[in-house]
């Protein structure tokens, strides 16, 4: 598009206009705690007045302070006993103030002073039962070695009446399950258990030393306040009192709410246009006080922070390119890859099963004519399709009935394909929607079917009523997803990625962790990938370990010496790598006399990207994106499936890890295989590398895996 330009989000900070900063170093007695180091800014502000923030235990703020100050100041603090943990506060000021020293600064602690003025560009919406706030989220950003700033538009949903006053209208059962976020910050978690009542642990939840905004709540909650346990994403335990609390609610619950469903989810997708407007918004705050600059554009091809036919096209212009059967190439086109599967057929196929049986569990009446279409289009790829019959009261029927979906009911239905002399070669089930309303729910009677079938070594294909109902036009996902799972694969990148062997994705599932130390169960998952986008193999491996880094032993098994000896090897890693997992990685890779390319894949926490010709804001195209550095970068991997009512696509961060991979060759890698998804005729923002990696890892925790610890069936299409 040579006359649009693309915006960023981002805005670089005026240097000249900070204050000068300076860093003291914070020595704990017992351990380092970041907890205590923002309480300890959060009493400075008031004692001390200024600017004070903590960043990895050293303490940051615009005041110069003294030794003899600093020590006055502690002795002061020390009648709490929370700050008895803190030996010694000590000037540090030949620290060098970094660009990233000054973003968090400048993010963490100056953007708090206008936020009043930002709220008031914000109103709340309300739809009977349901709240929406709406609000800008900073993130500090270094480009190109300048510090930065990133302004997003987040909207959240919430239960409109207190959580207590939710209680009394039910019952403080009903509380379990229910996702919830605190008042004073982004703690958020489901609420797995109720503990008791406030006066019954006010004084143990005191001597955790919590929060200064925590403590408050426990302070000033009633004696018969609940007090609940919450489970956070990253698998932690911790407690609160109900009053500090609020019912925080994902669009897939809307329906158990008193609320018009389709109002709250068209609100909460902003177009590109509205976004972009806000965002604008927002950064004319801080120009108009000269705190930041224009944001990063481009304006044709010149700015080289973007992406550009210089910098980054000429390698990816491949990587759009798949190869189907005969030999047939064609660039990758959702609309069109399943006309075209269908008339040059598959890249392989699974030559075991040229005949296909399927199974059918289902909740409801299936319709022949659904049961005539799977056929015929399977049969388009050369499979002669047999359902089984059971025998169900004397009477033999294609369909399994479940008539309820309770555990036992499913278990049922699973062992009546188990005892047959000829066994299914996959299941095709149909559930109420309600039961996919939450990939994370292990209850569920989706999870439920799924780790029955898996301990009965069963394939499924999982669907929903609606799909059913509109088959037609779901008919290419539902046939894709069963090709894939019976070992067939629909295409292959055309041209493989010529500096690897192998691509492999990694990532764990952890048990909850009850305590900040001590050990933990986890789930080490990865997927192997040959260079061509042939999948090669699951591995899944079980361990106790201590802290939150993968094992030596377990990232050495992943890669074994007889398969990845001399190879050279792509890890995309779902979020960060650590601990010792670099190390570790480099030490096998040079054992084995490999090569190892290291990949960081975050999902969360990105600006977005826009396109714009000055007049109408747009979505930008799928591949576009710009250079934090020469390892980093941002990238729009996939864009909304339906552009006229989708939201602004979010974007991925990519970090090259090792010194042996360019940021171009890791943004070639994720693109490439973000189109090998055969569950999906729509592309996934992640590569399939790690695509649902952190959910089929939580979900392996919790017995969802296969009898087989390594398979090469993608079970969790």
């Amino acid at each position: 598009m040579p006359n649009n330009y693309l915006f960023s989000g981002i805005y670089p900070i005026l240097q000249n206009k900070l204050p000068k900063l300076f860093t003291y170093k914070i020595i704990n007695v017992v351990k380092q705690s970041n907890n205590i180091g923002w309480s300890l800014a959060y009493v400075l502000i008031k004692k001390w007045g200024g600017h004070w923030v903590v960043m990895d235990n050293l303490l940051i703020g615009d005041m110069e302070k003294s030794l003899e100050e600093c020590e006055t100041m502690l002795q002061s603090l020390w009648t709490e006993k929370k700050f008895g943990e803190i030996n010694k506060i000590q000037p540090s000021f030949n620290i060098e103030i970094t660009p990233e020293i000054e973003a968090y600064f400048f993010v963490k602690a100056l953007c708090k002073d206008y936020d009043k003025e930002i709220k008031n560009l914000f109103q709340e919406k309300y739809f009977d039962d349901i709240r929406v706030i709406r609000k800008p989220e900073f993130q500090n950003w270094v480009v190109q070695k300048k510090p930065c700033l990133s302004i997003s538009i987040n909207s959240e949903l919430f239960y409109r009446y207190d959580i207590e006053n939710f209680v009394k209208k039910n019952h403080q059962d009903v509380l379990i399950g229910k996702w919830v976020k605190t008042k004073y910050d982004n703690t958020c978690g489901e609420i797995i258990a109720i503990i008791g009542k406030v006066a019954d642990h006010r004084q143990r939840l005191l001597a955790y030393n919590p929060k200064e905004s925590t403590e408050k709540y426990i302070k000033n909650a009633s004696d018969d306040t609940l007090v609940v346990k919450i489970l956070t994403n990253k698998q932690k335990e911790y407690e609160y009192p109900l009053n500090s609390l609020q019912i925080s609610i994902r669009i897939k619950e809307l329906k158990a709410y008193k609320t018009n469903a389709k109002e709250v989810s068209k609100y909460m997708k902003l177009t590109p246009n509205e976004r972009y407007q806000q965002i604008v918004n927002v950064a004319n705050i801080f120009q108009t006080k000269e705190l930041i600059d224009n944001s990063l554009i481009t304006q044709g091809k010149k700015n080289p922070f973007f992406f550009n036919e210089v910098n980054i096209l000429p390698l990816l212009t491949n990587y759009k390119m798949i190869r189907m059967g005969k030999g047939f190439v064609c660039e990758f086109n959702e609309k069109e890859i399943y006309g075209n599967l269908k008339k040059y057929g598959l890249y392989k196929v699974n030559c075991t099963f040229t005949n296909l049986t399927i199974g059918i569990i289902s909740t409801l009446k299936v319709h022949n004519g659904f049961l005539r279409a799977l056929k015929k289009e399977l049969k388009s790829f050369n499979l002669e399709v047999k359902f089984v019959e059971l025998l169900i009261d004397g009477n033999k029927e294609k369909i399994y009935p479940l008539k309820d979906i309770r555990n036992i009911d499913i278990e049922k239905a699973i062992l009546a394909f188990s005892s047959l002399e000829e066994k299914p070669d996959i299941i095709l089930a149909v559930l109420p929607n309600s039961n996919f309303d939450d990939d994370s729910n292990k209850n569920n009677a989706y999870h439920y079917l799924k780790k029955s079938s898996l301990r009965e070594n069963f394939q499924t294909q999982v669907v929903n009523v609606t799909t059913i109902a509109n088959y037609s036009s779901k008919m290419g996902n539902i046939v894709l997803g069963i090709l894939a799972k019976t070992g067939n694969i629909p295409y292959i990148l055309n041209q493989p990625i010529d500096f690897a062997d192998y691509i492999v994705g990694i990532d764990i599932g952890r048990t909850a962790k009850k305590k900040t130390t001590g050990s933990n169960n986890i789930i080490a998952f990865s997927r192997i990938y040959l260079n061509d986008g042939k999948f090669l193999q699951y591995n899944i491996c079980e361990d106790t370990v201590e802290g939150e880094t993968l094992p030596k032993n377990i990232l050495q098994s992943f890669f074994p010496l007889k398969e990845f000896g001399g190879k050279r090897v792509i890890i995309h890693r779902d979020g960060i790598f650590r601990g010792n997992e670099i190390k570790d990685l480099n030490e096998w890779a040079k054992d084995i006399n490999s090569i190892f390319y290291l990949v960081e894949i975050t999902k969360d926490g990105n600006p977005r990207i826009y396109s714009t010709d000055g007049q109408t804001v747009t979505f930008p195209q799928k591949g576009d994106g710009f250079y934090l550095n020469n390892k980093q970068a941002i990238l729009v991997s996939s864009l909304p499936q339906f552009i006229k009512t989708g939201g602004t696509p979010q974007t991925l961060r990519i970090t090259c890890k090792s010194d042996n991979i360019t940021i171009q060759q890791a943004l070639q890698s994720v693109l490439a295989m973000t189109l090998l998804h055969y569950g999906s005729l729509h592309p996934p923002k992640l590569p399939i590398t790690i695509y649902y990696s952190d959910i089929i890892a939580n979900l392996a925790i919790n017995g969802i895996k296969p009898k087989n610890m390594t398979g090469n069936i993608p079970y969790w299409l």
